[in-house]
């Protein structure tokens, strides 16, 4: 069940994509620039991984979200620990402002959700209560965001 989708920085055009799937099922995988079957021996186990994000670091820092779990979690280039957020639950979509701060957005029941900014490893909530919180995407322009884009 493929559910998050985002691609690394610099020039290896990797695309990273998670496995919205309960337990050890969940999953965040990645494919070769050219295409082809997901890389063996990277991503890691993420029960029921909604988001991914890439950042523009090198190596890329990869996060992934779990709806079920309530954290998101980086994932690459090594395993961190996981990072409860203030909110509602059910992390979803992730996006990297140009300053380097990690939003989420939290969808909570379907009703209410929450838009966190993680800087420093700290999730601070900038908007909450907001409704129709049942779709989970956010992105920024990464041209105006500073960050890498790919043709």
């Amino acid at each position: 069940c493929p559910w998050g989708i985002s691609f690394d920085g610099g020039d290896t055009g990797k695309l990273w994509v998670t496995s919205k799937q309960a337990g050890a099922n969940g999953h965040v995988f990645r494919f070769p620039a050219g295409g082809g079957t997901a890389e063996s021996g990277v991503g890691a186990a993420v029960a029921d991984a909604y988001g991914v994000v890439v950042d523009a670091s090198n190596p890329p820092n990869v996060w992934a979200s779990s709806c079920s779990g309530d954290f998101i979690q980086q994932v690459s280039p090594t395993l961190g620990s996981q990072l409860a957020l203030n909110g509602p639950g059910c992390p979803g979509g992730m996006a990297f402002d140009k300053q380097g701060g990690l939003w989420v957005f939290s969808a909570g029941n379907g009703t209410n959700g929450n838009l966190v900014l993680v800087t420093g490893g700290n999730p601070t909530v900038q908007l909450n209560s907001l409704t129709q919180g049942a779709f989970g995407g956010i992105a920024f322009d990464p041209g105006a965001a500073g960050l890498p884009t790919h043709q």
